[in-house]
């Protein structure tokens, strides 16, 4: 609703006026009380707060406060015209003991759900509670499970098997999330939280040639081995109300370390009976707490969920100048429990 400005000049008094001007949109409307005459509000993005009173049989029309400025023999002042409370007389005019409530009530939300509960409460002749059950929280639980597909870059680290080499790998992870809907914009947006159990398991490899006889005569598999609990929080938003509701998501995560079960196996074929495993490489160098961004593309229908979500991480580096970055793509499906 766009607002126009005037100053109009009554006698030697001029008034200030804030003057609206009606144009239509569509917008929704949050019920306050139902009944025979029911009270809505409507909260701006400009946070003000506006009410509606509707009788039945007739549109929402906004209740009116309005406040001048009024201007006479070089003083001014403010003058607030309640002419919300007319609005109301003329909604409640065959109920008679209301009157003076009607012409006493406060432009406040809780003291006009009061009045119209009562009003109600005297057209139906029958006592009840009329007032909107209030908007809460909802909370769901989901069972989660899925695959990832990740790629490790290690960069800076002085051995060559380690640097050069493009990590990649298959995992998997279990859990459960807690989704928290909030109930403004027709619960469209949500908070989730999120306990995971995950397997982490990437592999490179490195070939050290001999540059005189161009022949392989050490060859490098490492194979980074791990089982973290992941603690993920994200904001979530969904486009649509309908049987299929898609969303995106946006958070961040924390994976712990469990347990590293990480080795590098060399084999030389000038020794082909020899295949030495070692323990990992970067043991003296592992971080165990690793942050992430998450980014989640899905949907739901009915109960289920499926989810794309993107990941990318700081890796498991605690050295100076070695630098590792996690990046996995990953496919989610999760199931309403409650």
């Amino acid at each position: 609703m766009d607002k126009e400005k005037s100053v109009n000049k009554v006698g030697s008094t001029y008034i200030y006026d804030s003057q609206s001007r009606i144009v239509r949109d569509t917008v929704f409307l949050r019920v306050l009380v139902k009944g025979k005459v029911s009270l809505y509000t409507l909260n701006e993005p400009d946070a003000q707060e506006r009410i509606y009173v509707q009788k039945e049989g007739e549109a929402p029309v906004e209740l009116v406060y309005r406040s001048v400025l009024k201007r006479s023999g070089g003083k001014s002042g403010i003058v607030k015209l309640p002419v919300y409370r007319g609005m109301l007389n003329t909604k409640m005019t065959d109920c008679q003991d209301l009157a003076n409530k009607v012409n006493q009530v406060a432009f406040k939300p809780s003291a006009l759900k009061n009045l119209v509960q009562d009003y109600n409460m005297c057209a139906s002749g029958v006592e009840g509670n009329y007032v909107a059950t209030e908007e809460k929280v909802k909370f769901n639980i989901y069972t989660l499970g899925g695959v990832s597909y990740t790629f490790l870059n290690i960069n800076g680290h002085p051995n060559r098997a380690l640097n050069e080499p493009k990590f990649t790998g298959m995992s998997y992870s279990l859990g459960a999330s807690l989704l928290a809907t909030l109930p403004r914009r027709h619960g469209r947006y949500a908070l989730v939280g999120e306990l995971l159990y995950k397997s982490y398991q990437t592999e490179g490899t490195f070939r050290h040639i001999n540059q005189q006889t161009e022949q392989v005569y050490t060859k490098y598999t490492t194979t980074f081995q791990m089982n973290q609990v992941a603690i993920n929080v994200l904001g979530r938003y969904r486009f649509l109300d309908r049987s299929i509701r898609p969303y995106v998501s946006l958070g961040v995560g924390n994976n712990f370390l469990l347990s590293d079960n990480s080795h590098q196996e060399v084999y030389s074929p000038s020794y082909p009976t020899e295949n030495r495993k070692r323990d990992n490489p970067m043991a003296n160098i592992m971080r165990k707490h690793e942050q992430t961004l998450l980014l989640g593309i899905g949907g739901e229908w009915k109960r289920l969920q499926a989810e794309i979500r993107l990941e990318k991480g700081n890796g498991f580096s605690a050295a100076e100048g070695v630098k590792t970055a996690n990046n996995a793509v990953a496919i989610r499906l999760g199931y309403r429990m409650k």
